[in-house]
Parts: C-alpha cells; sequence; structure tokens
C-alpha cells in the first residue's frame, strides 16, 4: 500500500472559536462513526490518551501519513498530542481561540473531513467564491505589529467562515500591503474593498496612525466611513485606557503630554551652553527639529478625543470580543457591505 506523505509543522498558529467549534463537531460525528464510546467533553485524560488508536486507523484508511522534520530530523505524527485534545474538547473549549502546533491541527483535519486545514479552508472559500452572493470580494485586515496575534484571528475568521480572501496590513513595517492610508480610501479601484481596522492602545500612541486617521475623517469622510470597518481591541475597550469614557482618553492623551515634558527639559538643559562655532549650525536645526515635534505633539493631543468620538460615532465599529464570539456570518457580511454605507 503506497502512503501519502504529508509534510506539516511545528509552528504555533491560533484558531478562533467558530472554526474549533465546527471542527469539534465534526470529529465527534467521525468517532461515533468508528464506535468511539466515550463522550469528548469529559476531564479524564485517558479518554483522550485513548483516540490514538482511532487516529492511526482513520489515517491507515486514507493512506496518508503525517510527519514534520523539526531541525532537519523527521518525525512521524499518528496522532495528535493527548494535552492538545483535551483542551481542544474539554480546558479550552469556550475560549476566543486556541493556539498550538500545526500538526496537530492538520490531523485533526485528516480525521475530521479526511483533509488537511489548508485543504478543507481553500475549498470552503471557492465554494463561497463561486456562491450566489456573486463574486468573492477581498478584505484587507489593518493593525500594527503588535497586534498580529489579533490580525491572525481575523484572518482566519474570515477565510474560514466567511469565505472571503484577506489580504494582511501591518502599518508600522517598511512597506505596508496597502500603501498611504489617504491614497488607498481615495482610490475608486479600493471602493467597494472593506478594511477592518483593528485598533489598539498603540494606535493613539503612533504618531502616523494618528495624524493618518485625522486627515481621512476630515478630508475624505465619506469614502472613510463607506470602506472602513473598526474593531476596537480589549487593552481600549477596557481599563485604564478605555475609550469610551473621559478618563481613558485623558489617560491616552498623557502619553503626549509627556513627550512635551521631556522635550521641555531637554531645552532648558542646553539653554546657556556654550556651543563651539562648527556644531552651531546643527544645534540650530536641532532646536528648530524639537519645536516642530512640539507643535506637532500638541496638535496630536488637540485631535485624540473629537477622532475618538468619531470613530465612536460615526464608523461602524465593534469590540474584538463580541465581533470573535457573538456574532453571526450573515451579520458579519452585512456589516462589510461597502454599498450605501456612508
Amino acid at each position: 500500500m503506497a502512503l501519502t506523505d504529508y509534510k506539516s509543522s511545528t509552528s504555533l498558529i491560533p484558531i478562533v472559536k467558530l472554526e474549533l467549534d465546527e471542527l469539534r463537531e465534526a470529529m465527534k460525528k467521525m468517532y461515533a462513526l468508528m464506535g468511539g464510546e466515550h463522550f469528548l467533553t469529559e476531564a479524564s485524560h485517558h479518554v483522550y490518551e485513548n483516540l490514538d488508536g482511532y487516529f492511526k486507523s482513520r489515517l491507515q484508511e486514507l493512506e496518508v501519513r503525517v510527519y514534520v522534520k523539526p531541525y532537519g530530523k523527521e518525525k512521524e505524527c499518528p496522532h495528535p498530542d493527548p494535552t492538545f485534545l483535551r483542551n481542544l474538547f474539554y480546558a479550552k473549549v469556550n475560549a476566543a481561540s486556541l493556539k498550538c502546533k500545526q500538526y496537530n491541527f492538520d490531523l485533526c483535519y485528516y480525521f475530521a473531513f479526511g483533509i488537511t486545514r489548508q485543504q478543507y479552508t481553500a475549498n470552503k472559500r471557492a465554494k463561497d467564491g463561486a456562491s450566489a452572493n456573486g463574486p468573492q470580494l477581498r478584505v484587507v485586515v489593518s493593525s500594527l505589529s503588535q497586534y498580529t496575534r489579533e490580525i491572525d484571528s481575523i484572518q482566519n475568521y474570515m477565510e474560514v467562515k466567511i469565505g472571503r480572501a484577506v489580504e494582511r496590513d501591518v502599518r508600522d513595517v517598511k512597506a505596508p500591503n496597502i500603501g498611504p492610508l489617504f491614497t488607498f480610501h481615495s482610490s475608486q479601484d479600493n471602493s467597494e474593498t472593506p478594511t477592518i481596522y483593528l485598533v489598539g492602545k498603540d494606535h493613539f500612541f503612533n504618531e502616523n496612525f494618528v495624524l493618518d486617521f485625522v486627515r481621512l475623517s476630515r478630508e475624505l469622510k465619506n469614502e472613510f466611513r463607506m470602506n472602513a470597518r473598526i474593531v476596537f481591541l480589549d487593552d481600549v475597550w477596557q481599563g485604564e485606557y478605555n475609550v469610551n469614557n473621559s478618563a481613558g482618553i485623558v489617560r491616552i492623551t498623557q502619553h503626549w503630554h509627556s513627550h512635551i515634558e521631556f522635550m521641555e527639559e531637554q531645552a532648558k538643559k542646553r539653554k546657556g551652553k556654550k556651543i563651539a562655532a562648527e556644531y552651531k549650525g546643527v544645534a540650530k536645526k536641532a532646536i528648530a527639529d524639537m519645536r516642530e515635534s512640539k507643535e506637532k505633539t500638541k496638535l496630536i493631543i488637540q485631535e485624540i478625543p473629537p477622532l475618538i468620538e468619531f470613530l465612536l460615532k460615526e464608523m461602524q465599529s465593534m469590540p474584538y470580543n463580541y465581533f470573535m464570539n457573538n456574532v453571526t456570518k450573515d451579520y458579519v457580511i452585512k456589516w462589510l457591505n461597502t454599498k450605501g454605507a456612508a
């Protein structure tokens, strides 16, 4: 019997609850079809250790061998780790997402559907794209590199559950995928491309983000409202930086006030110091740069409160946890509809 070798990975990947719930149900059905006698919701490790034989039988039936190659040495993976299975079905069954080594998920998809997770996702996306809903639209998911985990989760959600191709846009890297935001939102080519901005605390500490969004809210208001969606991350939806109350907004602006205080302290230290003739030009430019930076910081402090009010009251927005755990597929599709959104 010739086996099909499938090389998986030991890389950690996150999967959101909606996808996990679908996987759990499919695995339970397959387990029952194979004569399984236990409930896959029990706390005992023994239950999940006994699943090893079921996985081996299923892979033999499919004529598949799954392996990984960490550090260049090949290792066969005949079944998922029992601890992972216990987390999947019991310990973390209500978690918003589950992060684990890819081969565990691939083995579960082989067990439940007879194909890898990547193949299952591609088939689902193709099926949804060919449905009566019309041509498949892409979705841009944009944030900062500090929020990579949340970008991953939203991308998985959109591709697996909604059937939309996702383009990632990380703003604080050398070459963001979608380029300057003002150019992107003013382009007719992107008028039907919904962009989900994952907005957290660090966005309001980022000069480029604040000034970009202020400009969009002023000069390109209708276009921005039409194809941008705001998902507020946990660090600005609760706690000391909560954008829903004035204390949280004051806490955000304090970050910028501290910048001004630092620049003023530096100016005091320089005052009265003798500067050699050859360095006077450099010192003069440094003073001018500091003044410009100070004025820009004052502008940011002034603009943050109305910007937050605009994002909360005039943009289509929702908190991250609500988006990931409470909304339906139909609601998200409607929420992403750019026609008539403004």
